[in-house]
């Protein structure tokens, strides 16, 4: 879309300049605000029926921007019981607290818990709301209270400056434009993910092959003995990896990180690689060196995951200026 011909300040810092002909409101001026609320978990005539009810969870797990289920629902009883209300079709749901700023267009007619705030627009275009919030995630985050876990008030989001034109063909115009060009984006997004996907396993295939097979294809070949291996090369050995490391086999200090201490060495997690196979820069923690002493890198060690969500995970260390342990790993 091509630029406006005139600008104006908008008067909210985070904003800046707006279109000379748009307009700025409190969204309390153009939308009503619903709270959510959840029916006694106690009591099963509460649940399973036919009220859907969306949740931060719900809101959390779109896929897109509109929400066409929920995960759990209420009876008409449970509805009445706790004081929730019924939004209808094109309302917007936000997540308020915990965390704030997940948000989707019902496509059902739908109520919320607490976690959530409805946004049923009735002076500006429904789909033009949602990019609208959409863009301004970060600021309704930074606007959330509490010390436990930040909310987002509903005060503060009545009192939440929207601009936009005063035209709702120009805001159908914007939000059709930006629904359009999402649409392609995602869908490059999608093109190049499973193009990453496939070089993936190419790299892991060549990989498998190379340390299982060798570099010559016509090479004649043996039975390795060994179930997942297969065939080998008739001039390759099998022998236990305990019998060809220069030092035993050793688990890592166990022992809790501490904080940044550049005189101690580095205290090395697997969690510290990042997918390239090298150390993050943000994730430095020491170990004083009485306890890391037992259990010091050297070039060219490698360090393998025994345990874990990461278990089987191996790393290379190399390239590292200064001294540095390992964890249990």
């Amino acid at each position: 879309m091509k630029k406006y011909d005139n600008y104006k300040d908008s008067g909210v810092e985070w904003l800046g300049e707006m279109p000379s002909h748009w307009n700025l409101s409190s969204i309390k001026f153009l939308a009503k605000i619903q709270n959510g609320s959840t029916p006694s978990s106690s009591n099963d005539e509460y649940w399973n029926g036919d009220v859907n009810w969306v949740t931060t969870d719900d809101l959390g797990k779109l896929v897109n921007k509109e929400i066409t289920e929920t995960r759990r629902t209420i009876t008409k009883l449970g509805y009445e019981s706790c004081g929730t209300s019924l939004a209808p079709i094109d309302s917007i749901v936000m997540s308020t607290r915990a965390p704030i700023g997940h948000i989707g267009i019902l496509k059902i007619e739908a109520s919320t818990n607490q976690g959530c705030k409805t946004i049923i627009p009735l002076k500006v275009n429904s789909l033009f709301c949602y990019y609208y919030f959409l863009n301004s995630k970060e600021v309704l985050q930074s606007l959330g209270q509490g010390s436990t876990f930040k909310e987002l008030p509903t005060s503060t989001l009545k009192d939440f400056k929207i601009v936009f034109p005063s035209s709702i063909e120009e805001q159908f115009a914007i939000a059709s434009f930006l629904d359009h060009k999402t649409s392609q984006i995602d869908h490059l997004i999608a093109k190049k993910e499973q193009f990453i996907k496939l070089l993936e396993e190419e790299r892991i295939a060549v990989i498998n092959q190379a340390v299982t097979k060798g570099l010559d294809p016509n090479v004649p070949m043996k039975d390795s003995g060994v179930e997942w291996l297969g065939e080998i090369p008739v001039h390759w050995e099998v022998r236990k990896l305990k019998h060809i490391v220069k030092t035993p086999l050793k688990y890592g200090a166990n022992e809790s990180a501490e904080d940044e201490n550049l005189d101690d060495p580095r205290y090395i997690r697997i969690t510290d690689f990042g997918k390239d196979g090298k150390l993050k820069n943000n994730t430095f923690k020491s170990l004083p060196y009485a306890k890391a002493e037992g259990f010091l890198l050297v070039e060219g060690d490698v360090l393998f995951a025994r345990s874990g969500a990461t278990v089987g995970k191996t790393f290379l260390f190399k390239g590292f200026e200064g001294i540095a342990c390992f964890a249990g790993c």
